[in-house]
């Protein structure tokens, strides 16, 4: 019964989620454990109205602040480990119309460090254009059973297909490119009308382009048999006549004549060329910053941000110390606000941090958006220190009456005893130091 009462109760102080993260050396600890020292050292003894209210709010103050602070600790490149994540990058074609390139992953240190390609031709499909016949003559024809071959590269099929008695050239042609639609296979075919209207023919085209030695065929038609005294329908609608063959496509990479089956290709497994017309000069390829994988995190910078903002004017104080955190916030970023702005954040009028993404992106593409989170002196540390301030004494920010200062002239019995006067050491046993 004691047992289950007290299991009941411990589930309302359950660490949070976001404590299994917050692991520290033992430095660290060592850290915390003198910078609540000093702290119960040089201040004052209160008296505390611990309402839920009041508690309810430091608790998700001192929350908040943990979670914004591992969030941060992504933008500090220096730890052993870390990924710099304004690393990620594309790749950018100086004439994506003629040449589109796209980097696979971001990990294109074995490309080379400038790419300049010459398209002087595109690979090609081959094209069978049939004989032009009337479109409404039947030829009198008994119907029947026709049966074809085909040869796609190194693949043969044997195939079926049944005419009507009289049916008519047209309707054989729109059914014969039907059938072959429908197999899936590497060709397709449609009717091409003259431009009276009153003549046909079958197209066939490869979906594939190029061959080994561009001059054999990937595709080609024959007749196996057909109905007594008609000829084969490869021979009447001239299906198997070549009109055009199958091209590699030929260009100049960095100096170096190559050629290709397919107009797309990737270089050394993760840069994806694709060529669209050929070229009179160099193209060049070179890689920036992927400000759309980037600017996500900027973003999250920005939220967080925000989110210790809304929760500093949760709190309805009555001595201002609602605006004191907000205020605090603002100043942990206000020396680098040129900087900022440069790179498109900005505080409104409500002291929210504002991102403007058009200019946020360019910022990343320069690279001024890492200059100004990943220098030596960046913003984030400042924030991050005011972030620890917050979470090792949250109840700076909740109204109190101040009972006594401390005697500094004096040794204190607290720098022996430095959570006596730590009226949130609840926060301690409910694992969020």
């Amino acid at each position: 019964m004691i047992t289950s009462t007290y299991n009941n109760l411990m589930t309302g102080y359950m660490a949070p989620a976001t404590s299994t993260n917050n692991i520290h050396k033992q430095s660290e600890l060592k850290t915390i454990y003198k910078s609540i020292k000093n702290l119960s050292k040089s201040s004052p003894l209160y008296k505390l109205d611990l309402s839920e209210d009041n508690q309810r709010f430091a608790l998700n103050l001192k929350d908040t602040a943990i979670s914004y602070a591992k969030e941060l600790e992504a933008y500090d490149f220096s730890q052993e480990g870390s990924v710099n994540f304004f690393e990620q990058a594309t790749a950018q074609s100086e004439d994506p119309e003629a040449v589109f390139a796209n980097l696979t992953s971001s990990e294109f240190q074995s490309l080379p460090e400038s790419i300049n390609i010459q398209i002087n031709s595109l690979a090609s499909p081959q094209i069978n254009s049939g004989e032009f016949v009337s479109a409404l003559y039947n030829g009198g024809r008994s119907g029947g059973t026709y049966k074809i071959g085909l040869k796609i590269e190194d693949s043969t099929y044997n195939m079926t297909f049944e005419v009507k008695p009289s049916e008519s050239n047209e309707s054989i042609l729109n059914n014969f490119a039907n059938f072959i639609n429908r197999q899936n296979l590497d060709i397709k075919s449609r009717v091409v009308r003259s431009e009276n209207g009153n003549y046909i023919s079958l197209e066939t085209t490869s979906l594939s382009t190029g061959s080994p030695d561009e001059d054999t065929k990937i595709f080609s038609f024959s007749d196996l048999g057909s109905p007594p005294g008609e000829p084969g329908l490869v021979f009447m609608f001239g299906l198997d006549n070549t009109t055009q063959m199958p091209t590699n496509a030929h260009f100049v990479l960095n100096g170096e004549e190559r050629s290709t089956l397919s107009n797309e290709f990737i270089l050394n497994g993760n840069l994806e060329i694709s060529l669209q017309k050929p070229t009179d000069k160099e193209v060049a390829i070179n890689y920036i910053a992927d400000g759309e994988s980037i600017l996500p995190y900027i973003e999250e910078f920005v939220n967080g941000y925000n989110r210790m903002l809304d929760i500093s004017r949760s709190y309805p104080s009555t001595q201002g110390l609602d605006k004191k955190l907000a205020n605090e916030l603002k100043n942990s970023l206000y020396n680098k606000r040129n900087e900022m702005e440069s790179v498109g954040l900005s505080f409104d009028e409500n002291d929210k941090l504002v991102l403007d993404s058009s200019i946020a992106l360019q910022a990343i593409q320069d690279g001024d958006m890492e200059k100004l989170f990943a220098s030596p002196d960046s913003f984030t540390k400042s924030l991050q220190t005011k972030l620890n301030s917050i979470i090792i004494n949250p109840m700076n920010y909740v109204d109190k009456t101040v009972v006594t200062y401390p005697n500094i002239a004096k040794p204190d019995i607290r720098a022996s005893q430095p959570y006596i006067t730590s009226m949130y050491s609840g926060m301690l046993f409910n694992s969020y130091c």
